[in-house]
């Protein structure tokens, strides 16, 4: 570089650093201010104590924002804290004063719990900022939150009340349980005599309450009740604990006109007092213990009014009482109603108005017309209902009226459906008039046709199959009543009020409408509302009078029937009396027994007819009865008699007429009648037997009793069955059918058969036929021939099984025998000895040889038989089992000599689930009992192909694989020969065998 390249600058007199304390200074001037100017503003609260206040940590709030902050405590004196509080800025303008302060902390108490959140962050100081004109910084924390603004928005009310209560700042007001305001201040009127307590409705509820709107005191709960229940009522559970005020506006009166703020009501003690009512004046007769406050006037169960209070009557006696009444009932207070006082009441019928024993009696009424009042006399009791009442007004004809007094009741089936009102003595001076009334709603349930009854007591009827006992309800049993039943609601026609009846002295009496009469000897004793009159077992009817006949040596007697049976009554007719008899099959007698004598009926045709003559015993049987009539044929009667049952499935269906000697004389011919509506259920195969008693068997395994009925048992009866009848093909009239002696021998009757054995058997009469196991037929008779050398059996086989009296059945002798092997027969042990049979194919046939041993069974209808053949039996038997590897898979059916007798057929069946395990080349060998292979060496071997077999014996086979022809299938009737041992190569082939 060369001096002429040079630059030369002149430098500044002040240097640009200087500027950076200038910033830095403007930056602090505008800290100072912005402190200065956002800073807050520090004031003085005072309070009583600085509990639960702490420095730096205690806040100050306005609707939950923190607006200050304590910043130290000090005290004045010893009873004031000077809490010094840093206040934000933004609060500065409202600190005048009217701004005012106090401290939250958690309080409980009845009214509910404030300041809960203390719990969690501590004390606050509440701030309520207020502007003003004068601005302060020292301030007197208040004691409580202060109240609501007379300004504050909702309805403003003053309430005045004699106490206060429960009631405190803060109370809840409801509108039907709802909270619709609150008590936010209270105090003493100027002259003391009353409260004013400051209540704020909330805007949204202002317009509920009205000029003639009532208020009350809901603190706690209101209870009233007494014996019929307990009313219990409350606004809220925060009624309950803190107290609270409720009202309502009643129907009646201005409901129109809102209330204005600071319009004044008055505080009603509870919601009784404060229901609004039309008050009249009630004259009670002396002793009606009424008490002020509790005893109501009723009115069909709702209450209507209450005794306010009462003076007594100086110049009536009693009392008069001021009532209020439900302003509702204001038109219908007329000079015609009737007042009357309800007590309760013990007596013989029970109690009534039990409620009342600890309430005290109450007033109702009955609605009348007249001039409008205010004034009322209270009678004593209930009166008598007016013909004019609403309902149905009768008047029955009663010779006695002990059972009836007013107010008893009147009972349709058991329901109380009117009552007693008045009776008086009738113009003849021997009856009574009594009045009824039927309640409006039950009126329609009397017509023409309805009787009248006492309603009281029991009434018993039954005889030895059945009884009934008719009891009138607890209350009619007690103090009596009147009950009445209506026969025909179709042909009936209406009554009007007044209408007359006659009085029974029960429904038996009262049914019995129709009437009949009947010439009668003396020489039966009658009894008037005693002696029935029956068709079958119903009783239809009975005697009203008797009446001696013109002879003087026959009575006339009145019988009394129900209009039901009336169509029995015709110019056939017969009636005949039933006199005490004891006999097993005669139940009328024996019930005559008990009851006494009674008349029987049997419908007859023709013309109607009411008089009749007595007939001393049952008329023969008639063909042309209504009914069904057959003819049975026994050996004997079995105790059958007259009116004897018979029984369809354990149900009466029809009798026994007629009960006497066959033509012949060898045995009992029985005429019976099957009622019309059961004739459909006999036919020409159906059968009949003895069902009387009871029927018992007893062997070792148990007693077997059978009965068709207890009717059965008491008085015999006859039966029949239909399980081998054709319904289709009828039986008609007069038709003849055997009687069997018992259902057993009535179930096996079918084909006949003689098995003759040639030994003297040990055989019972009665002794089973048994195939398989199954019953199918019973041993009838068992006689020995002259010389005592055979047997001859008579049996009989049911006929659905053909094929056991066809040639080729074998039938042998069955006993119990025991061996080493086997228990053969055992049931003979409890069932006594019978007889075993198998099926033949031929023609029938009904004599046979009977066999003394088991005959070989060939074949089984179902699986693989088999025939294997072998040199000798062994120790094999029918039954056993046969088994391929150890497994049972069949059995032994039969064994047998084969034809020239030098070895044994054995006969064996393979189950057909297993079948397809036996093929041409499979080998069956003896598998009963033991096989012991021993060596000094080799020590002892024992081989069996199952512990059963060591007993009883049994068979095995080995199938081998199928590498040949002769391993192919094999059809029943396949013979194999049977190997005495087993080839210990066949116990290891293992062939794949699968069931196709």
């Amino acid at each position: 570089m060369t001096e002429d390249n040079a630059i030369v600058s002149n430098k500044s007199p002040i240097s640009s650093i200087w500027l950076l304390p200038v910033i830095a200074a403007l930056i602090g001037i505008w800290l100072l201010f912005k402190s200065i100017s956002d800073g807050g503003v520090d004031i003085t609260v005072k309070v009583d104590s600085a509990e639960g206040i702490v420095a730096n940590k205690t806040e100050v709030r306005y609707k939950g924002f923190v607006v200050g902050l304590v910043k130290e405590l000090d005290l004045e004196d010893l009873n004031t804290v000077l809490v010094t509080i840093e206040m934000n800025n933004t609060a500065k303008r409202y600190l005048s004063e009217n701004s005012m302060f106090w401290l939250v902390k958690p309080d409980i108490s009845l009214s509910g719990v404030s300041g809960l959140d203390t719990v969690i962050t501590g004390n606050y100081f509440e701030f309520l900022p207020v502007e003003g004109e004068k601005q302060l910084r020292v301030y007197e924390a208040l004691k409580e939150p202060p109240p609501e603004s007379e300004d504050a928005p909702g309805l403003h009310v003053v309430l005045h009340a004699k106490e206060l209560g429960s009631i405190g700042h803060g109370s809840a007001v409801f509108y039907k349980q709802i909270q619709v305001g609150e008590v936010y201040g209270f105090e003493l009127a100027d002259d003391a005599e009353y409260l004013k307590i400051n209540v704020l409705i909330d805007e949204d509820y202002e317009h509920l309450v009205k000029l003639n709107t009532r208020f009350w005191n809901a603190s706690g709960v209101e209870m009233t009740g007494d014996l019929s229940g307990f009313k219990i009522r409350t606004q809220s559970l925060a009624s309950i604990v803190g107290g609270g005020i409720a009202f309502y506006t009643p129907e009646t009166g201005d409901r129109e006109t809102t209330a204005t703020d600071f319009t004044e009501y008055p505080l009603f003690e509870d919601f009784d007092a404060a229901r609004a009512g039309v008050k009249v004046v009630m004259n009670f007769p002396r002793e009606s213990g009424i008490k002020a406050g509790i005893t109501k006037v009723i009115f069909e169960g709702v209450e209507v009014g209450l005794v306010e209070d009462f003076v007594h009557n100086s110049e009536q006696g009693g009392v008069t009482a001021s009532v209020i009444m439900d302003p509702r009932l204001e038109p219908y207070l007329l000079s015609e109603m009737q007042f009357w006082l309800v007590k309760p009441n013990i007596s013989l019928s029970g109690v009534t108005n039990v409620d009342r024993l600890l309430s005290g009696s109450f007033v109702a009424f009955r609605l009348g017309g007249g001039h409008p009042t205010r004034e009322f006399d209270v009678l004593p009791t209930e009166p008598p209902l007016s013909f004019d009442e609403e309902g149905l007004h009768l008047n029955i004809k009663a010779e006695k009226v002990d059972s009836m007094s007013f107010g008893s009741p009147v009972f349709y089936k058991n329901l109380k459906v009117g009552t007693v009102q008045n009776h008086y003595l009738n113009d003849d001076q021997r009856t009574f008039n009594v009045h009824l009334h039927i309640e409006p709603e039950y009126e329609h349930l009397v017509n023409s046709t309805s009787v009248f009854y006492e309603q009281g007591g029991f009434e018993v009827n039954g005889s030895l199959r059945s009884f009934t006992i008719r009891s009138a309800p607890l209350q009619a049993i007690l103090a009596g009543g009147v009950a009445f039943h209506t026969v025909d609601f179709d042909k009936g026609t209406n009554v009007e009020d007044g209408h007359n009846f006659n009085l029974n002295r029960n429904l038996t009496e009262a049914l019995n409408i129709e009437s009949i009469t009947i010439d009668a000897s003396n020489q039966y004793e009658f009894v008037e509302g005693i002696t029935k009159l029956k068709y079958g077992d119903k009783e239809i009817g009975q005697v009203r009078t008797i009446q001696p006949g013109k002879d003087l040596y026959s009575s006339v007697l009145t019988i009394g029937y129900q209009s039901d049976y009336k169509e029995l009554f015709k110019e056939s007719t017969k009636i005949w009396i039933v006199e005490p008899k004891l006999s097993s099959g005669n139940l009328a007698g024996v019930s005559a027994l008990l009851q006494g004598s009674f008349l029987q009926v049997k419908p007859g045709h023709g013309e109607a007819k009411n008089h009749y003559s007595l007939l001393h015993e049952a008329p023969a049987n008639d063909p042309s009865d209504p009914g069904l009539q057959l003819e049975l044929y026994a050996s004997k009667s079995f105790g059958i008699e007259r009116g004897t049952s018979i029984f369809y499935k354990a149900m009466p269906v029809g009798q026994v007429d007629v009960v006497e000697y066959s033509d012949d004389g060898l045995g009992v011919k029985v005429s019976i009648t099957i009622e019309e509506k059961y004739r459909k259920f006999i036919g020409k195969k159906t059968r009949f037997f003895n069902a009387s008693g009871i029927r018992a068997t007893a062997n070792l395994r148990g007693l077997k009793m059978k009965t068709e009925s207890l009717d059965a048992i008491l008085r015999g009866g006859l039966a029949f069955s239909n399980d081998y009848a054709d319904l289709s093909d009828k039986a008609e009239e007069l038709d003849q059918f055997p009687l069997y002696a018992t259902r057993d021998e009535m179930t096996i009757a079918g084909n006949e058969v003689e098995i003759e054995f040639d030994q003297a058997i040990d055989l019972l009469h009665d002794a089973h036929v048994k195939f398989n196991g199954y019953v199918v037929g019973r041993v009838t008779d068992v006689e020995l021939n002259e010389d005592l050398s055979k047997t001859i059996v008579t049996a009989m086989i049911k006929s659905e099984y053909p094929s056991l009296t066809q040639s080729g059945a074998k039938f042998w002798f069955a006993e119990p025998s025991v061996s080493v092997a086997n228990v053969k027969d055992p049931i003979a042990y409890f069932i006594g000895n019978f007889i075993k049979v198998i099926p033949g194919s031929g023609d029938k046939q009904t004599n046979f040889a009977g066999l003394t041993y088991e005959p070989a069974i060939t074949n089984l209808p179902s699986g693989l038989n088999l025939t294997l053949t072998a040199s000798r039996r062994g120790s094999l038997n029918p039954g056993n089992p046969v088994y391929y590897r150890q497994m049972q898979v069949g059995k032994v059916l039969g064994i047998e000599l084969n034809q020239d007798a030098t070895g044994v057929v054995i006969y064996a069946n393979i189950a057909d689930d297993f079948s397809h395990l036996v093929r041409r080349g499979s080998k069956f060998y003896n598998a009963s009992g033991i096989d012991i292979d021993a060596g000094v060496f080799s020590g002892v071997k024992v081989t069996t192909e199952s512990v059963d077999t060591i007993l009883s014996g049994g068979i095995g086979f080995a199938t081998p694989e199928s590498d040949d022809n002769d391993n192919g299938k094999v059809e029943s009737g396949q013979a194999f020969k049977l190997n005495e041992t087993v080839d210990p190569d066949w116990l290891q082939w293992r062939p794949a065998l699968t069931k196709p």
